[in-house]
């Protein structure tokens, strides 16, 4: 039984993504998600090569799409489980805020396969073809979020990184005023404010300052940063750290 109704199916364009792969349909569910299961086709260039493929993979939505982003599985037993993947066997598409900001709000489900899920199939139908990534990896867990904040805000360290993004944990009037951590000698209001006005938009600052602290604290598992929902919105710092103390 699926909970979402026939105006959520509407706004998250299920009819089209199910126009545009005739391989996939609608599957039975038991915990009021929609469910999506079949052979996903895609050709897609990068890298120089066009390369076409499928795999046959799962994907379940929540109720709260696209806040919350899609898990999705390979269900055919041909990627790995040691590539790229959670505790919990979905696929690991990509850093939690480099995916929330793929997608804004009112995003669609063919969005969501082809800016998150069609990267990372490509990526592991290039490697299987000529044994490397074509766009380089990230590390899992907390070093490797830092590295893609690194590169999402052009600074070369760790501490310039938790610098900004706890700037954009605060007020932006606030946060504007003190020297950018960058080392470019201007207020924060003259440097970097347009990437963390986009952060405080899309993940919002509570998200913010919750990240900030799980990457402070070096001793956190990497189970617990799973606690970080995709979509940036769905798990408020005082909720994360709750469940922190109460893991095991």
């Amino acid at each position: 039984m699926v909970n979402a109704t026939q105006d959520q199916f509407a706004a998250w364009g299920l009819k089209d993504l199910l126009l545009a792969n005739p391989e996939l349909a609608i599957r039975p569910s038991t915990n009021g998600e929609l469910r999506i299961a079949g052979e996903f086709h895609f050709r897609a260039r990068g890298k120089g090569v066009e390369i076409e493929d499928s795999y046959q993979i799962e994907v379940t939505v929540p109720g709260d799409f696209p806040r919350d982003l899609p898990r999705v599985n390979e269900t055919g037993g041909r990627i790995p489980s040691d590539f790229h993947r959670y505790g919990d066997g979905s696929l690991c598409l990509g850093s939690p805020i480099r995916l929330a900001l793929m997608l804004k709000e009112g995003a669609t489900l063919s969005e969501f396969t082809g800016r998150c899920l069609l990267p990372y199939l490509f990526a592991y139908s290039y490697k299987e073809k000529y044994g490397k990534l074509p766009f380089g990896e990230l590390e899992h867990g907390q070093a490797g979020i830092v590295d893609d904040l690194r590169r999402m805000f052009r600074v070369d360290s760790e501490v310039q990184v938790l610098q900004l993004l706890q700037l954009a944990g605060t007020q932006r009037r606030k946060a504007n005023r003190p020297n950018c951590p960058c080392g470019s000698g201007q207020r924060v209001g003259k440097c970097h404010h347009r990437m963390l006005n986009r952060l405080r938009a899309r993940l919002g600052r509570l998200y913010c300052r919750a990240l900030h602290i799980l990457l402070v604290d070096r001793g956190v598992r990497e189970k617990q940063l799973r606690l970080l929902s995709p979509n940036g919105r769905a798990a408020t710092p005082n909720l994360l750290l709750a469940r922190m103390r109460t893991q095991p």
